[in-house]
């Protein structure tokens, strides 16, 4: 029964610094300059979307 107890600790330990311990943000950069994912231009651009501001086109084309 102690064995068990003991294994199952360990286990957890394990897990806990496997998930912890590896840079989970740098891995995810990392994914993001090296495969350029669509989805990832999309959400910036959508985050953005306001903050840049309209070329001369743009906004002679919504004032017609």
């Amino acid at each position: 029964m102690i064995l068990k107890r003991l294994f199952l600790a360990l286990v957890i330990l394990l897990v806990d610094i496997a998930v912890f311990f590896i840079p989970l943000v740098a891995c995810f950069a990392t994914y993001i300059l090296l495969w350029r994912p669509i989805w990832f231009k999309d959400w910036v651009d959508q985050l953005y979307k306001d903050c840049i501001p309209k070329g001369p086109e743009d906004q002679a084309e919504s004032s017609a």
